[in-house]
Protein backbone atom coordinates (compact mmCIF):
# COMPACT_ATOMS: atom_id res chain seq x y z
CA UNK A 1 0.00 0.00 0.00
CA UNK A 2 3.03 2.22 0.44
CA UNK A 3 4.55 1.39 -2.89
CA UNK A 4 6.13 3.59 -5.54
CA UNK A 5 2.84 4.74 -6.91
CA UNK A 6 1.98 6.34 -3.60
CA UNK A 7 5.22 8.42 -3.43
CA UNK A 8 4.72 9.85 -6.88
CA UNK A 9 1.30 10.98 -5.94
CA UNK A 10 2.63 12.79 -2.90
CA UNK A 11 5.34 14.42 -4.96
CA UNK A 12 2.92 15.62 -7.54
CA UNK A 13 0.66 16.86 -4.84
CA UNK A 14 3.59 18.67 -3.21
CA UNK A 15 4.57 20.24 -6.55
CA UNK A 16 1.02 21.32 -7.12
CA UNK A 17 0.83 22.79 -3.65
CA UNK A 18 4.17 24.56 -4.18
CA UNK A 19 3.04 25.95 -7.53
CA UNK A 20 -0.23 26.99 -6.03
CA UNK A 21 1.53 28.70 -3.15
CA UNK A 22 3.93 30.38 -5.61
CA UNK A 23 1.08 31.53 -7.72
CA UNK A 24 -0.67 32.77 -4.63
CA UNK A 25 2.51 34.52 -3.44
CA UNK A 26 3.04 36.09 -6.87
CA UNK A 27 -0.54 37.15 -6.96
CA UNK A 28 -0.30 38.60 -3.43
CA UNK A 29 2.92 40.44 -4.31
CA UNK A 30 1.33 41.81 -7.43
CA UNK A 31 -1.73 42.85 -5.51
CA UNK A 32 0.43 44.38 -2.74
CA UNK A 33 2.43 46.30 -5.33
CA UNK A 34 -0.73 47.54 -6.91
CA UNK A 35 -2.04 48.53 -3.50
CA UNK A 36 1.17 50.46 -2.83
CA UNK A 37 0.90 52.18 -6.17
CA UNK A 38 -2.73 53.03 -5.49
CA UNK A 39 -1.85 54.19 -1.99
CA UNK A 40 0.86 56.47 -3.37
CA UNK A 41 -1.56 57.77 -5.97
CA UNK A 42 -4.22 58.33 -3.31
CA UNK A 43 -1.71 60.13 -1.07
CA UNK A 44 -0.73 62.32 -4.03
CA UNK A 45 -4.35 63.04 -4.73
CA UNK A 46 -4.84 63.77 -1.01
CA UNK A 47 -1.93 66.24 -1.10
CA UNK A 48 -3.38 67.79 -4.23
CA UNK A 49 -6.75 67.98 -2.56
CA UNK A 50 -5.17 69.61 0.50
CA UNK A 51 -3.44 72.11 -1.74
CA UNK A 52 -6.64 72.76 -3.62
CA UNK A 53 -8.47 73.08 -0.29
CA UNK A 54 -5.94 75.68 0.87
CA UNK A 55 -6.33 77.51 -2.40
CA UNK A 56 -10.10 77.28 -2.07
CA UNK A 57 -9.92 78.59 1.51
CA UNK A 58 -7.73 81.45 0.36
CA UNK A 59 -10.10 82.18 -2.49
CA UNK A 60 -13.01 81.97 -0.05
CA UNK A 61 -11.28 84.43 2.27
CA UNK A 62 -10.58 86.72 -0.66
CA UNK A 63 -14.20 86.34 -1.73
CA UNK A 64 -15.36 87.19 1.79
CA UNK A 65 -13.08 90.23 1.85
CA UNK A 66 -14.37 91.21 -1.56
CA UNK A 67 -17.95 90.72 -0.37
CA UNK A 68 -17.24 92.89 2.69
CA UNK A 69 -15.73 95.57 0.45
CA UNK A 70 -18.69 95.34 -1.91
CA UNK A 71 -21.11 95.55 1.02
CA UNK A 72 -19.27 98.62 2.32
CA UNK A 73 -19.35 100.19 -1.11
CA UNK A 74 -23.03 99.25 -1.34
CA UNK A 75 -23.72 100.97 1.97
CA UNK A 76 -21.79 104.03 0.82
CA UNK A 77 -23.72 103.96 -2.43
CA UNK A 78 -26.99 103.70 -0.50
CA UNK A 79 -25.93 106.61 1.71
CA UNK A 80 -25.09 108.67 -1.38
CA UNK A 81 -28.40 107.68 -2.95
CA UNK A 82 -30.25 108.69 0.23
CA UNK A 83 -28.36 111.98 0.31
CA UNK A 84 -29.04 112.60 -3.36
CA UNK A 85 -32.70 111.70 -2.80
CA UNK A 86 -32.89 114.09 0.16
CA UNK A 87 -31.18 116.84 -1.85
CA UNK A 88 -33.52 116.16 -4.73
CA UNK A 89 -36.56 116.40 -2.45
CA UNK A 90 -35.25 119.63 -0.96
CA UNK A 91 -34.54 121.03 -4.40
CA UNK A 92 -37.99 119.94 -5.53
CA UNK A 93 -39.61 121.60 -2.49
CA UNK A 94 -37.50 124.73 -3.04
CA UNK A 95 -38.51 124.75 -6.69
CA UNK A 96 -42.18 124.42 -5.76
CA UNK A 97 -41.75 127.22 -3.21
CA UNK A 98 -40.05 129.41 -5.82
CA UNK A 99 -42.83 128.66 -8.27
CA UNK A 100 -45.40 129.58 -5.62
CA UNK A 101 -43.47 132.76 -4.86
CA UNK A 102 -43.29 133.53 -8.56
CA UNK A 103 -47.03 133.01 -8.88
CA UNK A 104 -47.59 135.23 -5.84
CA UNK A 105 -45.25 137.86 -7.28
CA UNK A 106 -47.06 137.67 -10.61
CA UNK A 107 -50.38 138.16 -8.84
CA UNK A 108 -48.93 141.04 -6.82
CA UNK A 109 -47.51 142.53 -10.01
CA UNK A 110 -50.86 142.29 -11.75
CA UNK A 111 -52.54 143.81 -8.69
CA UNK A 112 -49.94 146.59 -8.57
CA UNK A 113 -50.45 147.23 -12.28
CA UNK A 114 -54.23 147.44 -11.84
CA UNK A 115 -53.74 149.59 -8.73
CA UNK A 116 -51.34 151.83 -10.62
CA UNK A 117 -53.84 152.14 -13.44
CA UNK A 118 -56.59 153.04 -10.97
CA UNK A 119 -54.28 155.51 -9.24
CA UNK A 120 -53.35 157.07 -12.56
CA UNK A 121 -57.03 157.41 -13.41
CA UNK A 122 -57.78 158.87 -9.98
CA UNK A 123 -54.76 161.15 -10.33
CA UNK A 124 -56.05 162.31 -13.70
CA UNK A 125 -59.49 162.95 -12.24
CA UNK A 126 -57.92 164.67 -9.25
CA UNK A 127 -55.85 166.86 -11.53
CA UNK A 128 -58.96 167.69 -13.49
CA UNK A 129 -60.77 168.48 -10.24
CA UNK A 130 -57.83 170.60 -9.10
CA UNK A 131 -57.85 172.47 -12.38
CA UNK A 132 -61.59 173.00 -12.04
CA UNK A 133 -61.13 174.19 -8.48
CA UNK A 134 -58.32 176.46 -9.55
CA UNK A 135 -60.49 177.84 -12.32
CA UNK A 136 -63.30 178.32 -9.81
CA UNK A 137 -60.92 179.98 -7.39
CA UNK A 138 -59.66 182.27 -10.12
CA UNK A 139 -63.26 183.04 -11.10
CA UNK A 140 -64.17 183.67 -7.46
CA UNK A 141 -61.06 185.82 -7.00
CA UNK A 142 -61.98 187.85 -10.05
CA UNK A 143 -65.55 188.20 -8.77
CA UNK A 144 -64.25 189.16 -5.35
CA UNK A 145 -61.92 191.72 -6.89
CA UNK A 146 -64.81 193.11 -8.94
CA UNK A 147 -67.01 193.28 -5.85
CA UNK A 148 -64.26 194.95 -3.85
CA UNK A 149 -63.77 197.47 -6.64
CA UNK A 150 -67.52 198.11 -6.74
CA UNK A 151 -67.58 198.60 -2.96
CA UNK A 152 -64.68 201.02 -3.17
CA UNK A 153 -66.45 202.91 -5.94
CA UNK A 154 -69.64 203.04 -3.86
CA UNK A 155 -67.71 204.25 -0.83
CA UNK A 156 -66.03 206.92 -2.92
CA UNK A 157 -69.36 207.97 -4.33
CA UNK A 158 -70.91 208.06 -0.84
CA UNK A 159 -68.10 210.30 0.41
CA UNK A 160 -68.71 212.72 -2.45
CA UNK A 161 -72.45 212.98 -1.91
CA UNK A 162 -73.65 216.10 -0.13
CA UNK A 163 -75.41 214.73 2.91
CA UNK A 164 -77.54 217.82 3.24
CA UNK A 165 -79.33 216.99 -0.01
CA UNK A 166 -80.31 213.41 1.04
CA UNK A 167 -83.92 213.14 2.24
CA UNK A 168 -84.87 210.37 4.66
CA UNK A 169 -88.63 209.85 5.09
CA UNK A 170 -89.52 207.32 7.80
CA UNK A 171 -93.23 206.68 8.20
CA UNK A 172 -93.34 207.80 11.87
CA UNK A 173 -91.91 211.33 11.30
CA UNK A 174 -93.91 214.47 10.23
CA UNK A 175 -93.29 216.36 7.03
CA UNK A 176 -91.42 219.13 8.85
CA UNK A 177 -88.74 216.67 9.90
CA UNK A 178 -88.55 215.20 6.39
CA UNK A 179 -87.32 218.53 4.99
CA UNK A 180 -84.89 219.02 7.87
CA UNK A 181 -81.33 218.99 6.53
CA UNK A 182 -79.15 216.07 7.54
CA UNK A 183 -76.09 216.64 9.71
CA UNK A 184 -72.94 217.64 7.98
CA UNK A 185 -70.30 215.25 6.80
CA UNK A 186 -68.07 215.96 9.78
CA UNK A 187 -70.70 214.60 12.13
CA UNK A 188 -70.52 211.19 10.44
CA UNK A 189 -66.72 210.73 10.28
CA UNK A 190 -66.29 209.63 13.90
CA UNK A 191 -67.82 206.29 12.89
CA UNK A 192 -64.63 205.54 10.88
CA UNK A 193 -62.27 206.77 13.59
CA UNK A 194 -61.23 205.00 16.77
CA UNK A 195 -63.04 207.44 19.10
CA UNK A 196 -65.98 206.07 21.12
CA UNK A 197 -69.41 206.72 19.61
CA UNK A 198 -71.72 209.23 21.25
CA UNK A 199 -75.06 208.06 22.65
CA UNK A 200 -77.87 208.42 20.16
CA UNK A 201 -80.84 210.70 20.70
CA UNK A 202 -84.40 209.65 20.11
CA UNK A 203 -84.42 211.27 16.68
CA UNK A 204 -81.19 209.57 15.71
CA UNK A 205 -82.54 206.21 16.89
CA UNK A 206 -85.60 206.44 14.61
CA UNK A 207 -83.94 208.28 11.76
CA UNK A 208 -80.68 206.77 10.38
CA UNK A 209 -78.26 209.12 8.75
CA UNK A 210 -77.41 208.87 5.04
CA UNK A 211 -73.88 207.77 5.79
CA UNK A 212 -75.00 204.81 7.85
CA UNK A 213 -77.66 203.85 5.29
CA UNK A 214 -75.12 203.92 2.47
CA UNK A 215 -72.49 201.65 4.07
CA UNK A 216 -74.28 198.35 4.91
CA UNK A 217 -72.60 196.53 2.01
CA UNK A 218 -69.11 197.27 3.36
CA UNK A 219 -70.08 196.30 6.91
CA UNK A 220 -71.58 192.97 5.73
CA UNK A 221 -68.27 191.97 4.10
CA UNK A 222 -65.73 192.99 6.76
CA UNK A 223 -67.61 192.78 10.05
CA UNK A 224 -67.21 189.64 12.22
CA UNK A 225 -69.33 188.50 15.13
CA UNK A 226 -67.90 189.07 18.56
CA UNK A 227 -68.12 185.37 19.42
CA UNK A 228 -68.13 182.99 16.43
CA UNK A 229 -69.95 179.67 17.00
CA UNK A 230 -68.16 176.34 16.76
CA UNK A 231 -68.04 175.28 13.10
CA UNK A 232 -66.85 172.00 11.57
CA UNK A 233 -65.80 171.22 8.02
CA UNK A 234 -63.15 169.33 6.09
CA UNK A 235 -60.06 169.91 3.96
CA UNK A 236 -60.72 169.90 0.21
CA UNK A 237 -57.27 170.61 -1.26
CA UNK A 238 -53.75 170.72 0.19
CA UNK A 239 -51.08 172.78 -1.60
CA UNK A 240 -47.74 172.27 0.13
CA UNK A 241 -45.83 174.21 -2.51
CA UNK A 242 -47.61 177.44 -1.57
CA UNK A 243 -48.28 176.51 2.10
CA UNK A 244 -52.07 176.69 2.13
CA UNK A 245 -55.16 174.47 2.22
CA UNK A 246 -58.73 174.91 0.96
CA UNK A 247 -61.64 174.04 3.27
CA UNK A 248 -65.32 173.56 2.43
CA UNK A 249 -66.49 176.49 4.56
CA UNK A 250 -67.02 180.07 3.38
CA UNK A 251 -69.21 183.15 3.61
CA UNK A 252 -72.35 181.01 3.69
CA UNK A 253 -71.21 179.41 6.94
CA UNK A 254 -70.04 182.68 8.48
CA UNK A 255 -66.30 182.20 7.97
CA UNK A 256 -64.25 185.41 8.07
CA UNK A 257 -60.65 186.37 7.39
CA UNK A 258 -58.20 185.62 10.25
CA UNK A 259 -60.43 182.83 11.62
CA UNK A 260 -58.36 180.04 13.18
CA UNK A 261 -59.27 176.39 12.50
CA UNK A 262 -57.86 173.36 14.30
CA UNK A 263 -57.07 170.44 11.97
CA UNK A 264 -57.76 166.84 13.08
CA UNK A 265 -56.07 163.96 11.25
CA UNK A 266 -57.52 160.60 12.33
CA UNK A 267 -59.20 162.42 15.25
CA UNK A 268 -55.83 163.82 16.40
CA UNK A 269 -55.13 167.54 16.60
CA UNK A 270 -52.14 168.23 14.33
CA UNK A 271 -52.11 172.05 14.36
CA UNK A 272 -53.90 175.20 13.26
CA UNK A 273 -54.56 177.04 9.99
CA UNK A 274 -55.51 180.70 9.50
CA UNK A 275 -58.09 181.88 6.95
CA UNK A 276 -56.64 184.36 4.46
CA UNK A 277 -59.28 184.35 1.72
CA UNK A 278 -63.01 183.70 2.00
CA UNK A 279 -65.40 182.76 -0.80
CA UNK A 280 -69.03 181.75 -0.80
CA UNK A 281 -68.59 177.99 -0.29
CA UNK A 282 -64.86 177.61 0.49
CA UNK A 283 -61.91 179.36 2.08
CA UNK A 284 -58.13 179.38 1.71
CA UNK A 285 -56.10 179.10 4.92
CA UNK A 286 -52.35 179.28 5.57
CA UNK A 287 -50.38 176.80 7.68
CA UNK A 288 -49.39 178.21 11.07
CA UNK A 289 -46.55 175.70 11.56
CA UNK A 290 -44.20 173.57 9.49
CA UNK A 291 -45.32 170.48 11.41
CA UNK A 292 -48.88 170.63 10.10
CA UNK A 293 -47.60 171.05 6.55
CA UNK A 294 -46.29 167.47 6.51
CA UNK A 295 -49.29 165.94 8.35
CA UNK A 296 -52.38 167.61 6.86
CA UNK A 297 -54.27 165.65 4.19
CA UNK A 298 -57.49 165.87 2.22
CA UNK A 299 -60.72 165.05 4.09
CA UNK A 300 -59.15 165.97 7.45
CA UNK A 301 -61.67 167.53 9.86
CA UNK A 302 -61.36 171.23 10.69
CA UNK A 303 -63.01 172.95 13.67
CA UNK A 304 -63.14 176.72 14.09
CA UNK A 305 -61.70 177.98 17.36
CA UNK A 306 -64.18 180.05 19.33
CA UNK A 307 -62.79 183.50 20.11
Amino acid sequence: MGGPGGDKGKLVLSIIIILTLSALAGTGFYLLHNEKVKNIALQQELENLKIEQKLTVNKLAESKNMILGLEKKLQEAKAQIDKLTFDFEQEKAAKQQREAQNDSLKQDLEFQKSLRTDLEKKLGRSQDDVRLLQDKLKDLDSKKTALENKIKDLEAQVEKVELGKIVVAPESKPAAEETKPAPEKKAVRPAKESKPAKPLSKKQETKPSPATSAQPATVAVTAKPASAPALEGKVLVVNRDYNFAVINLGNKEGVAIDDIFSVYHNNKDIGDIKVMKVHDAMSAADFLSMDIKSKIAEDDKVVRKVK
